[in-house]
This record gives structure tokens, C-alpha cells and sequence, in this order.
């Protein structure tokens, strides 16, 4: 007597919306609206077999199998789900996703996710790890010793590693302007446009205006040369 394997469930996540219920299918990201009241169950045979139709490649797509599979040349290492600012359309819930990811990334899970690119990536191309949040900041300790243990590791192997980081720039320290100034840094700072407008869609925790931090701080990161490069919208508003 041999035991019976259930197939696996396909990957599928059902929500609600102001406009009603939904169904995310990940297979091919496709997205349903369900009828009022309606439970998707993939118990159900009938909804099973909905879900099996609904993830299988269709006219002029080619199977998910077909994708091949390449070793990474970047990685964006998302090393704190938390955030300072409480951002009205955060899709994290303002932060740490209702506390379901409180804790910022540990040192051994970074330092793996470094040691596995830098032993696939091709060497004769660019790496880039980046950070992401949340705000990457938050958790500084970490960002501070991945940046370091890259570039010593990829000058030891003589690959070109180079670094990025997102962030509101409201939490810069002048030792975070250094890093960034220190080494090939991409770095993207969030400006929501005018002051008025940035300030009522990024409001601090507190529920105050942080246009005039970040304002402050793009300025005293453009203020020296450096390696990194520095994306941010700039306004009229934006002055020195």
C-alpha cells in the first residue's frame, strides 16, 4: 500500500479591496475579482481546478518552465521592514508589515545572500548589492558591515562590487554621508514633490512635515564630491 502526495497548492493569495474581494494567482500574475460573499477554497475540486486552469500559460505565453534560470549579477537585500515616517500609501502598513517583520535582517543571513552572488555573478561585469526597506537605515549596524565585508571581499577577488540603498534620507548621520561618499553608491532619496504635498503623504511618525529634513540632507550629501551618485527629484523649492 503505497500513501497518496497531495499536489502542492498553487501559489495564490485572496484579499479584499474597497472595490471587493480578489484573487492574486502567482503563476503569470494573474488577478480576479471574486463574486460578493465568495471564499476561494483550493480544497474545493471546483476551485481547484479553477486555480490549475488559471495557472497554466496561455495564448502566445510560453511556459514558466521555459524561463531560464541565471545566476544573479545584484541582490537588494531588504534589511529592515521598519520606517520612521508613516507614509499614508505605505504597502508595508507603515512599517514592519502590521509587526509580522519586526526584526531587521540578521548579519548571517546577509552575509550568505553576499558570499552566494559574489561566487556566481560574472566577473568581468559590475556587482551591485543594494539595501532596501522599510528604511534601509534603520537598521545601520548592518548596512554598515555589509558594505564593508562586500568591497573588502570583491577587492580581494578584484571584481567591480559597487553598492545602492533607497531611502527617505531623514535618518542620515554625517558617518552615513561618508559610506555613501566612500564608495560607488547609487543612491535614490524619496521626494514626494512640492513641500506641502511631500509633507502631507510623508508625514514622521509624529505627524509632522519631513520635507525639511530630507531637503537638508540631499543638500549636505550633494555638498562634497564623492563616488556615490545621487537621484532625487529637485524643485524649486529644493534650495540650499
Amino acid at each position: 500500500m503505497t500513501d497518496t502526495v497531495a499536489a502542492p497548492v498553487i501559489p495564490h493569495l485572496q484579499f479584499a479591496s474597497r472595490a471587493g474581494n480578489h484573487l492574486f494567482v502567482a503563476p503569470f500574475s494573474r488577478l480576479f475579482d471574486l463574486a460578493p460573499g465568495k471564499q476561494f477554497d483550493p480544497a474545493s475540486p471546483e476551485d481547484r481546478a479553477f486555480l490549475e486552469s488559471v495557472a497554466r500559460a496561455g495564448f502566445g505565453e510560453d511556459d514558466l518552465g521555459a524561463v531560464p534560470v541565471v545566476d544573479p549579477q545584484s541582490i537588494s537585500l531588504n534589511v529592515s521592514s521598519n520606517c520612521n515616517l508613516a507614509c499614508g500609501y505605505c504597502y508595508a502598513g507603515q512599517g514592519a508589515f502590521q509587526g509580522r517583520q519586526a526584526n531587521g535582517m540578521e548579519w548571517d543571513v546577509a552575509r550568505a545572500a553576499i558570499d552566494r552572488l559574489l561566487a556566481v555573478a560574472r566577473p568581468d561585469r559590475p556587482i551591485t548589492v543594494g539595501f532596501l526597506g522599510g528604511e534601509p537605515f534603520v537598521n545601520r549596524p548592518l548596512l554598515f558591515r555589509a558594505v564593508a565585508y562586500a568591497a573588502e571581499r570583491g577587492a580581494a577577488a578584484s571584481l567591480d562590487v559597487r553598492f545602492s540603498v533607497t531611502t527617505n534620507a531623514t535618518l542620515l548621520t554625517d558617518a552615513d554621508r561618508q559610506l555613501l561618499r566612500g564608495h560607488p553608491f547609487a543612491v535614490t532619496i524619496s521626494i514626494d514633490g512640492e513641500p506641502s504635498v511631500h509633507n502631507r503623504q510623508r508625514p514622521t511618525r509624529g505627524s509632522r512635515g519631513s520635507w525639511d529634513r530630507v531637503n537638508d540632507a540631499v543638500m549636505q550629501t550633494l555638498a562634497a564630491i564623492s563616488l556615490a551618485d545621487i537621484a532625487a527629484p529637485r524643485t524649486p523649492q529644493l534650495t540650499k
